[in-house]
């Protein structure tokens, strides 16, 4: 016979089991719907990145402010008051989300809250408010980076509306978003600017450095330099790049230079002519061995380097991971490399 006293302690069981099962789930549900809600921005935008803008100052040009977003809720803030003797504030640490504001942990008044948005975050006021008067504009963010444009060559065409003649590959610019570093030459120097471009189009070059040869005419080189610390903004139409001041003048265009289409060179090693392969003192011959389309290695002596590859035109630059030093190699019918003394490089496979 049935044990209807036994039947009914399990049916109670079973549906006290079920109710505490449905209770758990829906609690969970709501934690995690109050974990949505609490980091709506981190949850529905792509929110990790760096951003930067020059937002105003009473007594200086302007104050250069760069936000990095780290996965964790981590940030770093730099803060750099325009022409100022002092070096630029740096701030690390943890940030909070509040709807689609976030505020940064150990900082308090001025840049302490950003409400983030589509590739921008706006400074808020110490009370979490936006600025509404005329400086609104000047108050936003971009996020940095534009792949339109960088990591690619520029041969540069006119400089303040004048044609400039050119070789093939000179004068030439590349924006190279891994250490944020503008290449470019005008002769026979090379000009290397620190540079930041943002999402709106806007772009900022700082004094940098250059080689320092006696070219025979420096005049556009000089100009090139001048052009590129008082490009303002950019405009990209198909293969051209058009650089403006503030006033809305143009100062220089640029013409996309074609990359390699064939590949040829990918998984070969390349000998450097005239080296000597069996003297064990000179480690033996310098080589460049190029792994994919975008990472290689090169030897010179005993020491091999790491380096990243940039390939456009008929040219491969080859970018020591660790020193950012650059090598220069032309592309000769498809066939061996040259690269900037003149030596030849030969295929060994």
């Amino acid at each position: 016979m049935f044990n209807l006293n036994y039947i009914f302690q399990f049916t109670r069981n079973r549906y006290l089991q079920f109710i505490i099962f449905f209770f758990a789930i829906h609690l969970i549900s709501m934690d995690a719907s109050a974990q949505v809600s609490k980091g709506t921005s981190g949850s529905t935008l792509s929110w990790q990145g760096s951003y930067y803008g020059i937002t105003p100052c009473a007594d200086c040009p302007g104050i250069a402010i760069r936000l990095t977003l780290m996965k964790g809720c981590r940030y770093q803030l730099l803060v750099h008051y325009l022409e100022a003797a002092v070096k630029e504030d740096t701030f690390t640490g943890n940030f909070i989300w509040k709807g689609n504001i976030i505020i940064l942990n150990g900082i308090q008044g001025a840049w302490s809250k950003f409400k983030v948005g589509n590739n921008k975050v706006i400074v808020l006021t110490p009370e979490g408010k936006t600025i509404n008067d005329d400086l609104a504009q000047l108050m936003v963010l971009y996020r940095i980076g534009d792949r339109r444009i960088e990591n690619k060559r520029w041969k540069l065409i006119t400089l303040h509306g004048k044609v400039i003649a050119s070789a093939i590959d000179n004068p030439y610019l590349i924006l190279h978003n891994n250490d944020g570093v503008a290449e470019s030459k005008a002769g026979c120097n090379q000009l290397r600017h620190p540079y930041v471009v943002t999402a709106n189009n806007r772009i900022y070059f700082n004094p940098g450095i250059s080689t320092l040869m006696a070219c025979p005419n420096l005049e556009i080189e000089e100009q090139l330099n001048q052009v590129l610390l008082q490009a303002h903004h950019y405009r990209l139409a198909t293969s051209h790049l058009v650089f403006y001041n503030a006033n809305q003048q143009s100062l220089a265009t640029f013409s996309l230079c074609p990359a390699i289409q064939r590949e040829w060179w990918i998984g070969k090693t390349f000998i450097q002519e005239h080296t000597n392969v069996e003297d064990p003192i000179l480690g033996g011959a310098s080589f460049l061995r190029l792994e994919t389309k975008e990472t290689s290695s090169i030897k010179f002596g005993d020491i091999v380097y790491n380096c990243s590859t940039i390939c456009t035109n008929n040219k491969l630059i080859v970018v020591d991971k660790l020193t950012n030093k650059r090598y220069t190699f032309t592309v000769v019918h498809d066939t061996y490399l040259v690269d900037e003394q003149g030596l030849k490089w030969n295929c060994n496979n």
